[in-house]
């Protein structure tokens, strides 16, 4: 019974009238505008975190390579590989045929023609071991994006070029935004799904390629300033509103939701994740619930798992907050935080959104949802579906980022 009176009060919470949130009274968090008018592209050199911690790490390369520290340099062959551990914040024990070599940090690994290897992976550019035990991928932004557009949309099917194109338009515009926005800091891009995936050399695409090169320096633009280009996996058949997702982040007008439907049918009902349901016995539920609110805010709950639980949704149904009184206090939960704590901690696999209602059906539980990831801007497997019905990039990207424009700011 001290369970049931948990249902009880999220079966009424979920069958209750979806509301359009609004936030109270709390203020806006100003984003930094990166203008692009009156202003002088070249490509941008891009600093991408591929790892941080003390390693090790094996460091190699496809052709004679140089390193680099403290002006001076020294000389390895392909093949030979470097074992790299990080002993302090600003010093890296490399081992080299047996011998150990104690380094302070910057340390440059440059190729001669050929990739850096880390972790057995290819890189283009060059990798920097850096203080603070973050180990770089210094590369261009085309051949940056040469390793995103596969590992984020697909690979090798000529159907779906204009979706490569769209793609790499996006995830051009959102990484010239990191430029800017962390132009001070130690990097610019996480290489995971923090920002946007990146895998290196090793996971090219020709198709990707191609649609790299043919759109070259194309961003897109909103009146004065760079797009913010979020893109995700599958809408559900309409993406995300920004300001329900982050309430207290400033409105973009381009951001907004949109129908991913055409003749009456939902672009991106072909994704595996367009519907999905998670069962669990009661017993399993009440468990996830408590061990995932302990990893993830280390309360351990052993009463009543809430108390109270109340949801707000946005128009189209997805949960953007939730308010927990819990018997050692109250939380309030925000769409990520939502998506981990009724997902799997243990191996770090979050809900695949937050348009989701929980049933209970006797003793088993079901959560069934739609989508996957944030909803916001470009739907991925919609924008698929519309490049195998014969759209351009252009016209996929305005769909789902109404009222921009495409721009070539460099050659």
């Amino acid at each position: 019974m001290r369970f049931l009176s948990l249902f009880l009060i999220v079966s009424l919470i979920f069958s209750c009238k979806r509301i359009e949130v609004k936030p109270e009274g709390k203020k806006e968090i100003r984003m930094k505008k990166i203008v692009y008018k009156k202003r002088e592209f070249r490509e941008p050199i891009l600093r991408v975190l591929l790892k941080e911690g003390r390693g090790d790490f094996y460091i190699s390369a496809t052709s004679k390579y140089t390193v680099i520290s403290k002006n001076k340099r020294y000389f390895a062959y392909a093949g030979d590989f470097l074992k790299c551990r990080f002993v302090s914040f600003d010093e890296v024990l490399i081992s080299y045929k047996g011998k150990d070599f104690l380094f302070e940090t910057p340390i440059l690994f440059e190729a001669e023609g050929g990739f850096i290897l880390f972790e057995n992976k290819r890189y283009r550019g060059k990798i920097l071991l850096e203080r603070g035990e973050k180990v770089i991928n210094i590369v261009k932004l085309e051949d940056y994006l040469f390793g995103v557009i596969p590992a984020e949309i697909g690979r090798k099917d000529p159907s779906l070029v204009e979706a490569f194109k769209a793609q790499a338009v996006c995830a051009r515009s959102y990484a010239l935004r990191k430029y800017f926005e962390r132009k001070d800091a130690p990097f610019h891009l996480y290489a995971d799904v923090k920002d946007q995936v990146y895998l290196g050399r090793d996971y090219e695409d020709a198709w990707g390629n191609s649609a790299c090169e043919t759109t070259r320096g194309v961003v897109c633009v909103y009146k004065d300033e760079i797009a913010l280009t979020l893109y995700h996996s599958t809408c559900g058949g309409v993406t995300a509103n920004f300001k329900d997702m982050f309430p207290a982040m400033d409105e973009l007008p381009y951001l907004r939701n949109v129908r991913c439907n055409l003749y009456g049918k939902d672009l991106c009902k072909v994704s595996p994740y367009y519907s999905w349901e998670r069962k669990y016995k009661r017993e399993d539920f009440e468990n996830l619930i408590k061990n995932n609110f302990f990893k993830i805010f280390g309360i351990n709950l052993n009463g009543n798992i809430f108390k109270k639980m109340d949801i707000k949704k946005s128009r189209e149904g997805r949960i953007i907050e939730m308010k927990i009184e819990h018997e050692k206090g109250n939380i309030i939960l925000k769409p990520n935080e939502i998506r981990i704590l009724f997902g799997d901690c243990v191996k770090n696999i979050p809900l695949p959104s937050v348009w989701f209602d929980l049933i209970q059906r006797g003793d088993e539980i079901l959560l069934k949802g739609r989508g996957f990831g944030h909803g916001i801007g470009l739907c991925q497997y919609g924008a698929r579906e519309l490049s195998k019905m014969g759209w351009n990039y252009e016209k996929i990207i305005q769909l789902y980022f109404p009222g921009t424009k495409i721009k070539k700011l460099y050659n």
